[in-house]
């Protein structure tokens, strides 16, 4: 009897072994309390890139897309409250970690690669226009991704970006920059922005280059606060209007 209640105590456990779905990439936890309650109603939660590895939440429909980088430290988390306002707009916005961060796995691939691989998830979602978004170590990344993404991206909009960043280099992307390109930075915003003169004068290569230095001394997405109605904010609509189709 204690023979035959051990080999059914085997049969159960390798069919329950053999019966197991694979593991789902982990549930999108984005740290701290400048997320609650932001993610919903409304936010979709996403995984994207190399194995899943990527987290991000997407808010809203528009065929126009917006990737939104995030600064260091930092998480998705501070970008929500305007990609409420850019879905309120029409647009789609796709707020993501960066790898290493927030809820993201750590790959090790430069910051860029994750800004190029939330383009790949968008256009897979048929969007038909994607424009890219970051502030400060996120600006770096839109730069140097914007430089290099195949097809081009339609626009890229840098706050507050230093001229080169954990292994990025947009002071050696900006030339290469073709696409619409919009620099911003508060003046008393330190070296900040000196990189922002620097970048801009650096990007001839782009078929609309603009660079906005605001009052102030706010660094990156604290200049888009408390709405996006600012002077910031409105420089951003303005540039969106011209390039965003329908």
């Amino acid at each position: 009897m204690r023979a035959l209640c051990l080999t059914l105590a085997a049969t159960i456990a390798l069919t329950a072994c053999s019966s197991k779905t694979p593991a789902a990439p982990p549930a999108l936890k984005p740290g701290g309390s400048a997320c609650e309650g932001l993610v919903q109603p409304g936010g979709k939660q996403v995984r994207f890139g190399e194995n899943d590895g990527l987290a991000g939440v997407v808010i809203g429909d528009g065929k126009a897309a917006v990737v939104l980088a995030h600064q260091a430290p930092g998480s998705l988390c501070e970008w929500l409250p305007y990609a409420r306002s850019l879905a309120e707009r029409g647009y789609r916005a796709l707020a993501f970690d960066f790898n290493g961060a927030g809820s993201s796995s750590f790959t090790g691939h430069l910051g860029d690669q994750d800004v190029a691989d939330a383009v790949t998830y968008l256009r897979g979602q048929g969007v038909t226009q994607v424009f890219l978004m970051g502030a400060s170590r996120g600006g770096t990344a839109v730069v140097t991704a914007g430089a290099r993404i195949a097809p081009p991206v339609d626009g890229v909009i840098s706050l507050s970006a230093p001229a080169a960043f954990a292994g990025m280099n947009a002071r050696e992307a900006a030339p290469a920059l073709a696409v619409p390109v919009l620099y911003i930075c508060a003046e008393f915003d330190t070296s900040f922005v000196d990189a922002a003169k620097e970048l801009y004068d650096l990007s001839k290569g782009s078929k609309d280059r603009r660079l906005k230095i605001t009052y102030g001394s706010q660094h990156g997405v604290a200049m888009l606060m408390p709405g996006v109605d600012n002077e910031p904010g409105l420089e951003i609509t303005g540039f969106l209007k011209t390039y965003a189709k329908g």
